[in-house]
């Protein structure tokens, strides 16, 4: 048997269960920066990346006070793909009800 018949043949498996779940829990991008617009990372200070609440601290400028956290965007990254699906179409489905007279 030639190596591309030896590989056809192994995989007339079927896929396993581990094969259709994601591989990671898809998660919103992270809100910009408040000074420089950037997202970089997870990592927030006030509103502001990491960097740039270090060269404020450095310079000594006092920064606001934090934005209220943004619950929707908290709940949905903390939500798998199914989870998030269920709750849409719950969402939709409470929408439709109060649409109706």
């Amino acid at each position: 048997m030639t190596s591309m018949a030896c590989i056809e043949s192994d995989d007339t498996r079927e896929p396993g269960e581990e094969a259709e779940r994601p591989s990671r829990v898809v998660s919103s991008a992270p809100s910009p920066c408040l000074a420089c617009g950037h997202t970089h990372g997870r990592r927030r200070r006030r509103g502001c990346c990491i960097t740039c609440y270090r060269k404020f601290q450095a310079c000594g400028v006092a920064l606001p006070v934090p934005p209220p956290p943004d619950l929707p965007r908290w709940l949905m990254d903390r939500m798998t793909a199914a989870q998030r699906d269920k709750a849409l179409a719950y969402l939709g489905e409470l929408a439709e009800r109060a649409a109706k007279p």
